[in-house]
């Protein structure tokens, strides 16, 4: 007798009808089996091949053991699944989590999949949601990372919901996050530029939504994200110091895939182009939003044959780094330099002299985050219509102190 390995793949007999017969395993599976046979064995001795097969039975049962010893039903990742139902991982995602988007023969295709691997399904809507809201940042010291925690606090309590606070690096982002979903919270609030396809992929498999308050570059709709108009805080910020007649301007940026610092020096060059003053791209440098690259940054164009009299830089951590480079090559803030700032954060209303800087308002930007945690918890936002609200714009202001003098003609 003929065993079930060599019955799949063995062709009908002339005679015989090609409907598939109850139990015998899909035509899909057919396929990832012979691929994981191949891979499996490929270049192995034959006997240990024959030895496989043989111990591979014709029944129901024996089938759905196999599956589940072989493939491993709990370590099939949705891109695998994807690719047995030559569809995206996002559908598969769709599927597993029973929304409503998907073509009925898509999903019957999947859904026949997911029974013939014996995949377990987690059901999300039935678990129980904790009431709480992490926020995840790369770093606890980053501009308004304390504002955003107070606002946080604040309004979690009118919420009646606990806010928990990580630090996380790259390497080990993905595992927290596989512990924030077992959690099962109301939802995450990120302050990240460098989020991953496959990161992205777990938040949507389990249904959880996530804000972002910094969007990377060239991002789409797939997010919800809550920010300032970062274009007009640049365009602020120029204007301020060329109206103050400052016409060599050098900048200190944040990364160039962080959308918020490009945005901001866009802003700042179209404030230029309308005083009719050229963009010097050797007076602008790419930092890191932290003091001590700003710091560097701000040394090397202090120490050009032609300085800068006014520096941009692109947050107040950075403008602190500006400050420690001026005294270092003893150059007086404003008489000599005029620096201004971004985000009007602690400590940029004490330093000496008080830091002029454009204001994100941190605090209501964690509360709009948080609304739109509870505004998406229960939804497919992939599906929500386009006109219902996925980004939050709030307006900056300038703030005026006393780190900008004007330069005398």
């Amino acid at each position: 007798m003929a065993s079930w390995l060599q019955m799949m793949f063995l062709p009908p007999s002339s005679g015989s009808p090609r409907r598939r017969r109850s139990g015998s395993p899909h035509p899909l599976l057919r396929f990832y089996v012979s691929r994981l046979y191949k891979a499996n064995f490929e270049g192995t001795p034959r006997k240990r091949a024959i030895e496989w097969e043989s111990n591979i039975h014709s029944t129901h049962d024996d089938r759905e053991s196999f599956m589940a010893d072989s493939i491993g039903k709990k370590n099939l990742r949705v891109t695998q699944i994807a690719e047995i139902a030559g569809v995206s991982a996002s559908t598969v995602s769709k599927v597993i989590n029973r929304r409503s988007d998907v073509s009925d023969e898509t999903r019957q295709r999947i859904e026949t999949i997911l029974e013939d691997i014996g995949y377990e399904r987690k059901d999300v809507g039935n678990r129980r949601v904790a009431h709480v809201i992490d926020v995840v940042i790369s770093h606890i010291d980053s501009s308004g990372t304390l504002e955003l925690i107070r606002g946080a606090s604040r309004y979690a309590d009118d919420l009646g919901v606990d806010v928990v606070m990580h630090e996380t690096k790259p390497k080990g982002r993905y595992e927290l996050f596989r512990r924030i979903m077992e959690r099962n919270p109301l939802g995450v609030i990120l302050m990240l530029t460098d989020m991953t396809d496959e990161e992205r992929q777990l938040f949507s498999d389990n249904g959880i939504p996530y804000v972002v308050f910094d969007l990377p570059k060239g991002a789409g709709d797939e997010y919800l994200s809550v920010g300032v108009d970062n274009w007009t805080g640049g365009l602020m910020a120029g204007r301020y110091l060329t109206d103050m007649g400052h016409r060599r301007i050098g900048v200190v940026t944040g990364p160039n895939d962080s959308e918020a610092s490009c945005a901001r020096l866009e802003g700042f060059k179209m404030a230029l182009r309308a005083a009719n003053i050229e963009v010097n791209d050797d007076l602008i440098r790419e930092c890191d939003y932290m003091p001590k690259t700003a710091h560097h940054a701000a040394l090397e164009m202090l120490s050009l044959d032609e300085p800068p009299t006014a520096i941009f830089a692109l947050n107040d951590l950075m403008a602190v780094g500006v400050y420690q480079a001026a005294s270092k090559c003893h150059i007086i803030i404003p008489d000599q330099l005029s620096v201004v700032g971004f985000d009007d954060v602690f400590p940029s209303r004490f330093l000496g002299p008080a830091l002029t800087t454009v204001r994100q308002p941190f605090d209501i930007m964690m509360c709009k985050a948080m609304d739109l945690v509870y505004g998406y918890r229960d939804v497919n936002y992939e599906s929500v219509p386009r006109d219902r609200q996925r980004r939050v714009i709030l307006s900056p202001e300038l703030i005026v102190r006393d780190s900008v003098a004007a330069l005398s003609q």
